[in-house]
């Protein structure tokens, strides 16, 4: 039996068994966040999260990877689907694309949040209800308010529920979480997560839209985008950013919301380790210490490993 301990700021690994091929390795699939609604409306969710470290694979396996895309923001009644965001997946682990947020001028169920891996948050017109999240992958969104003015609800984020409008603001999105997988330099080449400070963070829900206020909802840490006010801007919601699954930001009163932010798919594993990405992937390797990090921002195909 053939064993390799590796340890560099973060966690450890092992090469299990040369003659069986198994190996440990740490993984991040965050999916496609959802867009922000249509008319104060509703902030999107983020979409779902799911991480875990020493998981053990096979070397000479393909596994299949797809990268989540966001839902895009439309005006269309009833709320198309594709305003969710799409699912990640890696192997047998999928995290859920991030739920849409409600249209503020509606009746239900137009007027709701989608459920998602987080869900969207409720539209103002009519004081929509937030989307559920999926368990342990994200939160609820936050429900709209309707006075005095009309304010969106925050779309759920993987650390926290979005926050419900109230009489002077749209709902805050709920904040993403932290991932300890890449590092800031890491994050910042590759254009995966939100960089504050020294944390990174994923998965952050959408601001709610307002009408006739400027204390539209802000988007929450991890890519989600801020909500609309035409007394501040143009009124369109701000797009979840990219590579962090962050929900899209609400409209104010006629203004389309943001799009969702794209996921992507991370691994940590030995530096005695050599990945193959199929050509359908977008993807990037760094080197950690005796650490390797591949970042995979796009596409669908499979990947493997094996001893470098």
């Amino acid at each position: 039996m053939a064993i390799y301990s590796v340890k560099q700021g973060g966690p450890s690994f092992r090469l299990l068994d040369a003659t069986v091929g198994n190996f440990l390795l740490d993984y991040l699939v965050v999916a496609g966040g959802g867009a922000g609604g249509y008319s104060y409306a509703g902030g999107g969710g983020a979409g779902g999260l799911l991480t875990n470290t020493s998981v053990e694979r096979s070397l000479s396996t393909s596994y299949l990877v797809t990268v989540g895309a966001g839902g895009a923001a439309s005006s269309t009644v009833p709320k198309p689907l594709t305003m969710n965001g799409s699912n990640s997946v890696f192997d047998s682990f999928t995290s859920v694309g991030g739920g849409a947020g409600g249209r503020g001028a509606q009746s239900a169920p137009d007027r709701d949040g989608y459920d998602g891996g987080s869900g969207g948050g409720g539209g103002g017109w009519t004081a929509g209800s937030g989307g559920l999240g999926t368990a342990g992958q994200g939160n609820d969104g936050g429900d709209g308010d309707l006075n005095p003015d009309k304010k969106g609800g925050g779309g759920g984020g993987a650390g926290a529920a979005g926050s419900n409008g109230t009489a002077s603001s749209g709902g805050n999105g709920g904040i993403g979480s932290i991932s300890t997988i890449v590092t800031t330099t890491i994050a910042s080449s590759a254009s995966v997560g939100e960089v504050s400070g020294s944390d990174v963070y994923f998965a952050g829900g959408g601001g709610g839209g307002v009408q006739d206020i400027s204390n539209f909802g802000d988007g929450g840490l991890g890519g989600g985008g801020d909500g609309g006010s035409n007394l501040t801007g143009p009124g369109t919601g701000s797009a979840g950013q990219v590579g962090t699954g962050g929900g899209g930001g609400g409209g104010d009163q006629t203004h389309l919301g943001g799009n969702g932010g794209s996921g992507a798919v991370i691994f940590r594993y030995p530096s005695t380790l050599a990945i193959t990405v199929g050509a359908g992937l977008t993807s990037t390797t760094s080197v950690v210490g005796s650490d390797k990090v591949t970042v995979i921002t796009a596409g669908s195909d499979n990947v493997s490993w094996e001893v470098a």
